[in-house]
Order: structure tokens, then sequence, then C-alpha cells
């Protein structure tokens, strides 16, 4: 019996973080210069990524809507992220990051139009 009322609550949490990433993304929008950078990424069909990252073990977690780096990689090694905008204290935990940035991910996909998902990285690395 108690099954369909944890059901019921993992979509309640999960409609409550989706809102409040359509919030992220309406600050996102209209920021000056995060807004523009974003739109230009999506614009000129380039690729995004949500980099979720830490500063440091006393601080929580952010993440960085990026555009796959244009450089050409060296030695194999990937191009650097060109960082379109940065959202500060996401989570606590770098366990939240699979369950985060897929319900993030799918909130971009809705808001842009996205025909491809964003990689996710973590701690600037792809995601294994």
């Amino acid at each position: 019996m108690s099954e369909p009322d944890e059901n019921a609550e993992a979509r309640e949490i999960e409609a409550q973080i989706g809102a409040f990433f359509e919030r992220v993304l309406d600050k996102v929008d209209a920021h000056p210069r995060y807004g523009v950078a974003v739109r230009r990424a999506i614009e000129e069909g380039r690729e995004l990524v949500l980099n979720y990252h830490t500063h440091g073990p006393q601080h929580g977690w952010c993440v960085s809507i990026c555009a796959a780096g244009t450089g050409v990689p060296l030695l194999g090694l990937e191009a650097p992220l060109d960082e379109l905008a940065h959202i500060r204290g996401i989570a606590r935990e770098e366990s939240h990051c699979d369950p985060l940035m897929a319900i993030f991910a799918e909130r971009l996909i809705r808001r842009f139009t996205l025909t491809a998902p964003p990689r996710v990285y973590l701690n600037g690395a792809p995601r294994v």
C-alpha cells in the first residue's frame, strides 16, 4: 500500500525540482550576459554541457551551463568549456549530480527546443 504513496511523493519532489530549474532558467534568461550567451550558443548550434562542480570542500555544488569548446584539442584532450552561465548553490552532495542534471537537462531541452540533450560533466570532466 505504501508504494503508490512513495511514487506520488517522488513525482511531487521531481515536480518541485523542475519548478526550481524553471525559475533558474528565468533568471538566466533575464541576466544581461548569461541569457545572451546561452541563446547565442544555441543559435550557433554549439553543444551544451552542464558542468556540475564544487569550489572546495566547504562549498556546496554549482552548475555551469557551458558550450563545448571550439578550440583545437591538443594531444587528444578535449577543448576547454566556454562557461555561459554559472548557478551557485544547486546542491550539497556530489551524489545529487545525476538526478538533478537529468531534470535540468530536460528543462533546457524544453525551454530552448534543443535537438540534443546537454552532456553532463562532473568537476570539468565528462560524467562516466
